[in-house]
């Protein structure tokens, strides 16, 4: 069965129905749910270009939701922004300590009922990759080492196909390098500024990231007493009580920030 859905995927290069053929054969190889295709190009955001299995639910997901909270991901953080090699990565891999408490993850990952999740990247430029993403749905329902194994056997492959079809110029996908920083990324940055330490807003941008105390603890070489301290000290400058309420405070910010207006996203939402 694999063989044959790699053949309709050739059979399938600079077509509109290359992305399902493809997602056809990444499916038939291990015992999937979902397959979806993402294009990311220098700070924009990720742009959809293929769902297997499209609802209104995983549309408000991946274009209201991610819309906003892309780049706090653990693939546009861990792959994208990393400059991570083409290669198969399972979402365990990168994404960091606590993830799976985070509001990032109940918000995102719980309602499509994801039990795991991998994604092959494509790094195409210095400005453009592209992301498949292969997901298991169901409770404990992981990818074996087995199941990994055979994805990351199709890695070299599954490059080669996106490589091909992208340099005939199919689906819109020729890459803007001088795309400007978008307004997610620079609110990110900005986050907080006008009430937050640097080393506070350090902090603040790994817990929205879904870091653990332990694991921005690590990061910052700090202990996990004095990260606490800090997420205390700057919960209670932004007027929130948990990882959550930090989450959608910036979802929020995020949503109504003008950079030319505003220097911080906060202040678009309490002036």
């Amino acid at each position: 069965m694999l063989s044959k859905n790699a053949a309709e995927a050739v059979r399938a290069l600079h077509t509109e129905s290359f992305f399902s053929a493809l997602s056809n054969m990444l499916l038939s190889s291990v015992p999937a749910s979902h397959c979806s295709v993402w294009s990311y190009t220098n700070d924009r955001t990720p742009e959809r270009l293929y769902d297997h299995a499209p609802s209104k639910q995983r549309q408000y997901l991946h274009t209201e939701l991610l819309k906003a909270a892309y780049v706090i991901g653990p693939y546009y953080s861990g792959l994208v922004k990393s400059c991570a090699n083409t290669g198969f990565y399972l979402i365990s891999d990168i994404a960091p300590e606590g993830f799976t408490d985070s509001e990032y993850y109940r918000a995102y990952y719980k309602p499509k009922g994801v039990s795991d999740e991998g994604m092959f990247f494509i790094r195409l430029s210095e400005t453009h990759s592209i992301g498949v993403l292969i997901e298991k749905v169901g409770v404990g329902n992981d990818f074996t080492d087995d199941e990994t194994g055979c994805l990351e056997a199709l890695s070299d492959l599954t490059a080669s196909l996106i490589c091909h079809h992208i340099s005939g110029g199919e689906g819109g996908l020729e890459a803007d390098a001088s795309a400007a920083q978008s307004v997610v990324t620079a609110a990110l940055e900005s986050f907080g500024s006008s009430l937050l330490s640097e080393r506070e807003r350090e902090i603040c941008n790994l817990i929205l990231k879904g870091h653990s105390s332990k694991s921005g603890a690590r990061l910052l070489q700090i202990s996990p007493e004095t990260e606490r301290v800090y997420r205390k000290r700057l919960y209670g400058k932004l007027g929130v009580v948990s990882q959550g309420e930090l989450f959608w405070l910036f979802i929020r910010a995020t949503e109504a920030f003008d950079p030319e207006v505003h220097s911080d996203p906060l202040i678009s939402i309490k002036s």
